[in-house]
């Protein structure tokens, strides 16, 4: 049995890369959007739930957004002195300064996939589309409940989701 809609949405999608594959995201709309969104990021997300750094990647028409999880370099700096500070007994401050390096080695561990977003020929309008751990692939079939905006939004909604945790929050 045919799925008539999995048939039109691979269909809509072909057409859409084809369509799009003739806008051509420069150089320099590249560079300004990575600098967008890493400095929406450092100024709202890094250090603060769980948020260690975003990797974000152009192939083709899309921006690939993942994030990785872990203390800052910074943070783990402040909990050293901070216990420092509590603690006189150098031994344990030793052990502790151990853990806490060993959990910056873990943090750097593979990202996490996060979202992307396709160029549709204005920096301003993104089409969103979530990574479906689920399915493994991102969402074509609209099922989240936000279509796009810019780059900053579409952080925001996916963060929303996968890293504040407030998407069903109201």
């Amino acid at each position: 049995m045919v799925n008539v809609w999995a048939t039109f949405l691979d269909h809509f999608i072909y057409y859409d890369v084809i369509r799009m594959g003739k806008k051509t995201i420069t150089d320099e709309i590249k560079q300004k959007t990575l600098e967008r969104l890493n400095k929406h990021v450092r100024e709202n997300y890094v250090g603060k739930h769980g948020l260690r750094d975003v990797i974000a990647k152009f192939k083709g028409r899309f921006l690939y957004i993942d994030w990785v999880e872990g203390l800052t370099d910074e943070e783990i700096q402040a909990e050293i002195a901070a216990f420092k500070k509590e603690v006189q007994d150098e031994k344990k401050v030793e052990q502790l300064e151990k853990i806490l390096q060993l959990q910056l080695k873990n943090s750097m561990r593979r990202p996490s996939k996060l979202c992307r977003i396709g160029y549709m020929g204005d920096t301003e309008s993104w089409e969103f589309q979530i990574y479906k751990y689920s399915d493994n692939w991102y969402d074509t079939e609209w099922e989240f409940p936000f279509s796009g905006g810019s780059v900053e939004e579409c952080f925001d909604a996916a963060a929303s989701l996968y890293i504040t945790e407030t998407f069903l929050d109201d």
